[in-house]
Formats: C-alpha cells, structure tokens, sequence
C-alpha cells in the first residue's frame, strides 16, 4: 500500500538492491571479458608453443628415418620419413594460423621454405648411388637444412612464450585498470545508496520525532496536546492513536473512577475469554479468583473455589512447591505438569505480583497452559527422526562396504581421479554417517531414553584410544597431536559416553586447525573432587559473539571460506552427556590464539559410588 512505511522502507531497499546488482553485474562482466579475452590469447600462444614443441621431435625422428635409410634400412626410413612429414605439415598449419604478429610470420614463412627444401634434399638424396655419396649429400645438404630448421622453431617458440608473456602482463594492467574503475563505480554507488537512505530515513521518520516529544511531554506531566503530522500510513496512524490517547487522558482526568472500572471491565473480559487456565492466589495460596476456563477444567464454580486452598482444586504438590519458591524469592517460576486422571500436558507458570493488604503484601497469578499438542508434536518429530535415522542406516553401511572395497582396491586398481573421486565419496559417507549417528544420540536424549553405563574409569585410557582415532588425520592435515596427562585417580563415567564426547572435542579442533597448528589434551585434578579435561588448539577459535551460543543444538557458523559441516548438534549432545554426568563444559579462548574446550567429571569415590557398573 503507497504511502506506508513498509512501502517506503522497501523502496529504499530496492534501490539499494538495484545498486548492489549494479556492482555486481559491472563487476562479473568486466571480469568475464577480462576472463575470456585472457583465456583466447594465452590459448593460442600455447598452442604456437606446442606445436613448435611437436614440429622440433617431428623433425629429429625425420632425421633418424633419413639415417636409417642411409644404414641398413631404405623403404622402413622412408616410411618413417614420410609419415613425420605428414604430421609435421599439420603441426606447420597450426603455427601458420595462430602466427598473429609480424616477427611470427616472417619466421613462419622461413621455416615453411626451409622445410621445403629439406625435404626435396631428402628425395634427391635418395638418388645418390651408393652409401659413401649418400653420406657426403647428407652432410652437404641435409644436415645444414636441419639445424637451420630447429634453430628457427626454437625462436617461434621464444616469440611465442614472449607473447604470451606480454599478453599476459597487458592483461594484467587491465585487470587492474578494470579492479580501479569497478572499484571507484561501487564507491560511487555506494555513496549513492547511502544518500538515499539517509535522505529517506530522515524524511519518512521525521514526523516520528514529534511524536516522541509529545510523549516525553506527557511522561513528565506537561500540557495534554494533541499534534498534527498530516502523515500517511502507519505514521498517520499512529498520529491518530496518539491523540486518541490524549483525549483518553483527558476524560481519566474528568472521570477517574469511571474510568478505572472501564479498564477493570476490559481486564475482566480478556481473563473471560482466555482459553488459558488462570488462577489469582494470595501469599496463603488461597484463591481469589479464577477464569471461566479454569472452572472448565475442574469442573467447579468461581463462587465454590474462591477461599479454598489451591491443593482442594489442582491437586498437584508440584504446584504448591512452585508457588512456594515464587514466594520465596523468586520473581517467576515455570514447570511441566500432567494432572492426575488426564493425559493433557500443561506448562505451569507462576508469577509474584505486589498486593495491597495487611496480611499478605504479595500475590500470586497461576497461567496453565495445554501444551498437549506441541508435545505431541515433538514425540511425533522425534519418532520421525529415529526412524528414518534407522532407515538410513543399511543403506549407508552397504554404500561405506562398497567405496571401502573400491579404495582398498579389493575391485581392482584406480587411476588417480578415481581414487580421489573414491575419497571423496568416502569422506561423504562417512560425514553422513556422524549426522545419523548424532541424530539417533539427539533422539534418545530428547526421549529421556539414555542409558549411562557408570563405572571407575582410567581417563586417561579414554584420551589415549580417541587421539588413536586421529592421529592419521592429524598427521595428514601436518597438525600436532599431543597428550599430557599425569597419573590422575578413576573418574565415575560411562567409557563409551565420555569417548564420543572426546571424539567430537578433537574432530571440532581438528576441522578449525591449520597446517602447522596444535592441539593439546590435557586433564588434572581439581582438588574438588572432579577431573578437569582441556582441548587446546592454536587454530582459528570461536568468535566471541559466539561463545554463548556454540553447544545450542543449532548452531553453525561461517568464518571466511570455511562453513561448518557437520550437523550442528555434536557440542550440544556432549554438553547433554557431561552433564548427565553431573559435570559442565564450556570453551573460552586460547592465550594465543585458538580456544580450549574444558568439561569436568567427577572422580570415582568407592564410598558413595557403587563398585560396579550401573544404569543412570
């Protein structure tokens, strides 16, 4: 709609759109030109090149054929010769058609007569009676015409790589001439862009500004006026709401009390019409008042439940423990409860609200809201996500079976490209396979269906079998892997669990590493009773903004060319896995560069753990 500040604002956008696709598509067809135009001319050097390259063996293996037909035999040297003549001749037209500047053809066209004769001396050589005179013709006649002919393809071939070497450098001054004018036209743009959102900005907001004024003068108990913007759209709006508002204050002024029970009455209606379950308690827990949907639900009346204690219409001491902690202290408190009898889950919320009275100076307002749907939901989703996971994984295994095979070379041996077509399809596989795997692990710790294996624990066994894993990784990717872990008393942990989450600490250090890069795992005793586990790496670390974010199960980021790739819940399922085990993880940047992964597990205490192993 013309005259909104969504039309408004979109038009500045689309011209900021429209300036950027400008740049852009200057920019890409400078640099396709530039592309193309280089492309063409380096092309057809190359190809003088390599037809120079091709005539010089040409003509050697014509010379051996004319030696050959001297020695021992005549009609294999001729053969020989011939057929050398003939695929010299097509390499000669090569160089005649890409011969572009004059010092190319003057030389071309000597070659050209000079291979002519060489070859009818080579006919009138065969005249010759015997061997001795054959010898002589061919030292006479020639051998001279041999060398001034590879002495000529060895300076087509010089002018041909200088060509190409200028055109090159000529490409290169454009290219840079091209970077400075696309460079100085995006600046223009931009400059432009700018303008024009600063312009519109101030103009459409403008009226804003008067607005604000009226209100601070309002806040601070000034004269009510009214103001005239003759604005349109959501600016005339809300020049029209403003002054609504203002006569509002006026007749509050001239009515108060009325007013204030119109206001109840709005209150009123909105509490009539929630569909929400609430509940007004004061600091005995006694209601007060209740809405027509929470008398739905507990079958009763407000005039029956009003006094009583909260227990004699939702029995559920859940309930009662948060309203105690709310009145405790805490400002709000919200819990997931199932009322005895009913299948519908509801989430609880509490909240303390000042109250007027001599007896109890605070209240409490009771929200239940039936989130039976939404969990519903995320039973159904997750029960998708297992069983497809599961699907999944057959298929997945054959496939890891069949490119395993073909890179072991069990079906035969690869060439170079297949092998790394190979690999790569591995390394794919691979990938494919985490993300399934994570997703099961995501799936049973959403369902609370994790079973934790505990038991005493040589941590450093842990570290030791993980670093194994990688260590022909690492030593591809040239980053130092090292372990430095003094003897340290047994943790209480599940091996496998705690393995994983190793595991997916160094992969992360590992992907985020450069050549040269290291990365350390090292553990100590707290003194606490806990065993600190640290992953130092020296690589490109985690953003600061990111710090907060990192084990959300989500989370992803890019810096530079380099996007994560993996399925964005591993950190986020060691997080779950380490404080399963009571511990916490967190990461915080390296002194020098990098970050540090560290998560804490308890140590092993036979007098309040049990000696053998056992479910969580």
């Amino acid at each position: 709609m013309r005259g909104t500040l969504r039309h408004k604002f979109t038009t500045i956008y689309v011209a900021l759109a429209l300036c950027i696709l400008t740049v852009g598509a200057v920019s890409t067809g400078a640099m396709y030109w530039v592309g193309k135009n280089v492309d063409g001319m380096i092309e057809e050097d190359y190809k003088n090149i390599q037809a120079a390259d091709e005539m010089l063996e040409l003509i050697d293996r014509q010379d051996s054929a004319a030696l050959t037909y001297m020695s021992f035999d005549r009609v294999g040297g001729i053969e020989v010769f011939t057929e050398g003549m003939q695929n010299y001749l097509k390499w000669q037209y090569q160089l005649e058609a890409g011969a572009q500047s004059a010092e190319m053809k003057r030389e071309v066209e000597k070659l050209t007569a000079r291979y002519d004769h060489y070859c009818k001396a080579f006919s009138l050589l065969q005249e010759q009676p015997d061997q001795q005179q054959m010898y002589s013709y061919y030292q006479q006649s020639l051998a001279p015409d041999l060398e001034e002919i590879k002495a000529g393809l060895r300076r087509a071939r010089q002018t041909a790589s200088t060509q190409m070497l200028s055109r090159k450098n000529a490409a290169t001054r454009q290219a840079v001439g091209l970077s400075a004018g696309i460079l100085g036209f995006s600046a223009l743009l931009t400059a432009l862009g700018l303008w024009l959102s600063l312009r519109g900005t101030r103009r459409y907001l403008a009226p804003l500004g008067q607005l604000c004024q009226g209100l601070r003068d309002v806040s601070a108990g000034g004269e009510l006026r009214e103001v005239s913007l003759a604005a349109p759209g959501e600016i005339g709006q809300l020049e029209r709401e403003f002054n609504k508002m203002i006569g509002q204050l006026r007749a509050f002024d001239e009515q108060g009390v009325n007013e204030l029970l119109a206001e109840k009455k709005k209150t009123d209606a909105i509490l009539q019409n929630m569909e929400d379950a609430f509940f007004l308690l004061d600091g005995r827990l006694l209601i007060q008042t209740m809405n027509p949907a929470a008398c739905r639900l507990f079958s009763t009346a407000e005039s029956v439940a009003s006094g009583r204690h909260i227990l004699e219409v939702l029995d559920s001491e859940q309930v009662v423990s948060m309203a105690e902690s709310v009145l405790g202290g805490e400002q709000r408190s919200e819990c997931q409860l199932q009322l005895p009898g009913d299948e519908r889950v509801f989430n609880a919320v509490c909240t303390r609200m000042p109250h007027v009275s001599a007896d109890s100076p605070w209240c409490l307002s009771l929200l239940l809201q039936n989130i039976t749907v939404v969990k519903k939901t995320e039973k159904i989703r997750g029960d998708f996500i297992a069983t497809v996971s599961h699907e999944l994984k057959t298929p997945l295994t054959s496939m890891l079976m069949g490119a395993s095979m073909l890179q072991n070379g069990d079906m035969g041996p690869l060439g170079q490209q297949q092998a790394e077509v190979v690999s790569a399809l591995r390394e794919d596989i691979d990938r494919m396979g985490r993300l399934i795997e994570d997703l099961l692990e995501l799936s049973k710790v959403q369902s609370g269906n994790v079973s934790y294996r505990m038991a005493a624990t040589d941590i450093r066994q842990i570290a030791r079998q993980t670093t194994a894993q990688f260590a022909d990784l690492a030593r591809y990717s040239q980053v130092s892997l090292a372990v430095d872990m003094p003897a340290l008393p047994p943790v209480y942990c599940d091996g496998e669990k705690l393995g994983w989450v190793f595991s997916n600490i160094l992969g992360n250090a590992l992907k985020y590493t450069r050549p040269g890069d290291d990365i350390r795992l090292s553990a100590a005793d707290t003194g606490g009773g806990w065993v600190e586990v640290s992953v130092a790496d020296t690589g490109m670390g985690v953003p600061p903004e990111y710090l907060h974010k990192i084990f959300e199960s989500d989370f992803t980021y890019q810096e530079n060319d380099l996007e994560t790739r993996g399925s964005g819940i591993g950190l986020f399922l060691s997080q779950k896995i380490v404080r399963a085990h009571g511990g916490d993880i967190w990461v915080r940047p390296g002194a020098t560069g990098g970050s540090i992964f560290s998560f804490t597990v308890p140590i092993y205490d036979k007098t309040t753990r049990p000696e053998e192993d056992s479910d969580l």
